[in-house]
């Protein structure tokens, strides 16, 4: 019998290709997108489908995708240790991104600028580059390189105009340029370094058909001598190398080392599933840290003892590194593996930002559906509610809480006339310190009150909103001003954002007083008749308040522009301190009585308009992205027009609080009832239609005017008085001011 070392010989002696066979040639494109994958990406833009959508808008309204762009190549480029005494090093860092984002918006969209802009930028660096040195050479080219390799790869393989003269000459500047500055990567550095340098020679070998770039690459990924191996960069408790260094290095070298695997997947090969699929354990070790959990960790002392961890880094933790979707994708979605953690990490960042130094544009071409949402079981219960007078209705309703053992409730109410519309007067408060079982009668806000001016205008403070200021311990009631040329005629362009203060304590509020906008927006139009009615605001651990403001762009139209500002308040007056995107459309009288709140890490802003509803979103609350109109989650629209919506925070989800047409109410006026509630998938923007539920049943009244009132993480309150009953059948009836506490069930 054979000795069993010279049968394992023939074994693998067997295994390998005679000389007459040839490897399978290279799928193209291959390298971080296939054809099946930009098919993909194309139908979900086409659809309008999130979050594909917004993140495409992020991607062409990028500088990056600007057709202006101009190509900025170095003949030198040089990067000194940690980036610094460099040349050359930003622009082509900002190009190669550039070259790729032009190359991928082409792909998805068929703009042949894009594609002309793509193979400019290449051109220019395949004809002035001609090395890349100083210490950090190697890590620059390993960033970069698979930007360019990317973008080659999807304009050689699609129907362009890149001459095969230009493709040559920038293969030529890959295999003598850029190639032998990584060739050998650099065992000795932190692991990312060779992380970087294997996506990118691997991605070279595929868009240049040479397999003994490519196979170089993969080799070092499973058996490298450097701390990028992927077994020498994660343990098997999902521990990196650079966990002890800082959090945001740890997390390049992961996302490196996943393009590598995506890269590999692409062309047949598994590398993901290395070790055990160690690369999933190590995203969700650093999701896991990175969400403020506790993680274990080992003394870590990389190859060749560079470099020796005793613990791990507070530095970077919970950054918002965009590199969670590649894997995400591939082992929650394709897998079908449990990535907890990392889709934690991915409801704060997604759409993942553009880096320069990771792989951008993730969200859009890595996301295969929307994060999955849990649903909220809510708890409704009906309160003691306030009724209205022979002569007045109780109108304009809304509720804020002073908390503390006992928490205050304060209520107030517009004076409102029964026979004609805006008949507004007085402002009245009700208070409840049993949690709503029963309220105080109404009594008259003397601050508050409607006056005559000089000029022979009455005004009138109303459609306001007390909410509990907890940095300063004041009611802060926003709101406008309605103005009656002689007592009778409003007149809309004398509008003012007004607000008056309360003092919990003695319960006495100050005079109304009026925040002051700038004269001009940032299109150069002029402030007109700005306010803030009927606005659900959210206020800033600092004690900043973002308010929403509607306001018209001149006096001869009455169409709204919509924008929220930052306010400072220092215990007795509200500043301007600036306002962010001014959200507008032509039609009708534009978008406004917007609403705003806070959610998991994101702003979310729904606006009124005449003939449907609008919403959007943004990051730091005065910022947002496109608006789009209100739809359940199957697709069809919303129904709810020319009145405001709310928001509702509780138990983990996010519900809006709306009235909407096709609910058998063709007989209520603008369809304002029955009030719903129903919880919001916060990255697509829809309300979840199964969710929905009536929270004020219809009553022949209109029940548009709503307000809530948080009072704490699982409960709510929603405050509504009944309008317009002169239009139904109970005509001549006292109204309501409905009070309805929200539970969410089952929260701790």
């Amino acid at each position: 019998m054979l000795p069993y070392r010279t049968i394992l010989l023939l074994c693998i002696l067997f295994q390998q290709p005679s000389s007459a066979e040839k490897p399978a040639p290279f799928n193209h494109p291959g390298v971080l997108h296939s054809s099946s994958e930009l098919n993909f990406v194309r139908g979900k833009i086409a659809s309008g489908d999130e979050p594909w959508s917004s993140a495409w808008q992020a991607l062409i309204s990028h500088r990056w995708a600007s057709l202006d762009h101009e190509s900025r190549a170095h003949q030198n480029v040089v990067r000194g240790r940690r980036g610094k005494s460099s040349t050359g090093m930003r622009e082509l860092m900002d190009d190669s991104v550039a070259a790729y984002t032009h190359a991928l918006h082409w792909s998805l969209s068929g703009s042949q600028a894009h594609a002309n802009k793509a193979i400019e930028i290449l051109n220019d660096y395949a004809r002035t580059l001609k090395s890349v040195g100083g210490h950090d050479a190697r890590l620059l080219v390993g960033i970069t390189g698979i930007h360019f390799v990317n973008a080659a790869e999807l304009i050689a393989h699609s129907d362009t105009q890149w001459s095969v003269v230009d493709r040559e000459r920038f293969e030529k500047m890959l295999r003598e340029v850029l190639y032998p500055v990584i060739e050998n990567f650099y065992p000795r550095a932190n692991g990312n370094w060779d992380a970087s340098m294997i996506q990118t020679m691997m991605g070279m070998g595929i868009f240049l058909d040479d397999r003994s770039i490519y196979q170089r690459g993969v080799d070092y990924f499973l058996n490298g001598e450097g701390n990028g191996r992927l077994t020498n960069y994660i343990r098997p408790s999902g521990q990196c190398q650079e966990s002890g260094r800082d959090q945001h290095h740890t997390l390049m070298g992961l996302g490196y080392l996943t393009s590598a695997a995506e890269i590999a997947r692409n062309q047949g090969l598994d590398l993901y599933e290395t070790a055990g699929n160690r690369l999933a354990i190590a995203f969700e070790y650093c999701a896991k840290y990175g969400l403020g959990h506790a993680v274990p960790f080992e003394r870590f002392v990389s190859i060749g003892g560079w470099y020796d961890h005793h613990k791990i880094s507070e530095v970077g933790r919970g950054w918002e590194v965009p590199v969670f979707e590649l894997a995400y994708r591939h082992y929650h979605h394709r897998k079908k593996m449990p990535m907890p953690f990392s889709e934690q990490v991915l409801r704060k960042t997604r759409p993942e930002k553009p880096s320069t130094t990771h792989k951008p544009w993730s969200t859009l071409m890595c996301a295969q559906e929307p994060l999955p949402v849990k649903k909220v079981d809510l708890r409704v219960e009906k309160l003691a509610a306030i009724q209205g007078t022979e002569k007045w209705d109780w109108w304009q309703a809304r509720t804020a809480q002073v908390p503390g053992e006992q928490p205050l409730w304060i209520t107030t109410m517009s004076e409102t006339g029964k026979k004609v519309s805006h008949d507004f007067h007085d402002i009245y408060q009700s208070l409840s310190r049993d949690e709503g079982k029963t309220w105080s009668k109404p009594e008259i806000i003397h601050s508050l009150k409607r006056t005559e001016e000089n000029n022979g205008f009455e005004v009138a403070p109303g459609d306001m909103w007390p909410t509990w200021h907890a940095k300063s311990g004041l009611i802060i009631a926003t709101g406008k001003t309605f103005n009656f040329e002689g007592g009778k005629r409003e007149i809309f362009n004398r509008e003012k954002v007004s607000y008056a203060v309360m003092n919990p304590k003695s319960c006495e509020w100050a005079p109304m007083k009026f925040l002051k906008m700038p004269e001009k927006d940032r299109s150069g139009m002029a402030i007109v008749a700005p306010n803030a009615g009927n606005n659900q605001r959210v206020d800033l651990p600092n004690g900043d308040i973002l308010l929403p403001v509607r306001y018209q762009r001149g006096f001869k139209q009455r169409n709204y522009t919509t924008v929220v500002v930052r306010c400072e308040f220092d215990g007795e007056t509200l500043t301007y301190k600036e306002h962010g995107s001014e959200l507008n459309i032509p039609r009708d009288r534009g978008l406004y009585e917007p609403s705003l709140t806070e959610f998991e890490g994101w702003y979310y802003l729904t606006l009124r308009a005449d003939h449907s509803a609008f919403v959007t979103k943004g990051k730091d609350g005065i910022n947002f992205e496109a608006i789009r109109e209100w739809k359940f989650d199957d697709g069809t629209l919303l129904g709810s027009y020319n009145t405001q919506q709310h928001w509702i925070t509780a138990g983990g989800g996010l519900f809006l609080i709306y009235t909407r047409k096709g609910a058998d109410n063709d007989h209520v006026f603008r369809h304002r009832a029955p009030l719903f509630i129903g919880q919001v998938h916060p990255e697509t923007l829809r309300v979840i239609r199964s969710t929905e539920r009536v929270l004020i049943p219809e009553n022949h009244a209109t029940l548009g005017n709503s307000g809530v009132c948080r009072l704490n993480d699982r409960e709510s309150l929603v405050t509504c008085g009944e309008g317009l009953m002169r239009l139904g059948k109970r005509k001549g009836a006292l109204n309501k001011v409905h009070f309805v506490k929200v539970v969410a069930e089952g929260s701790p």
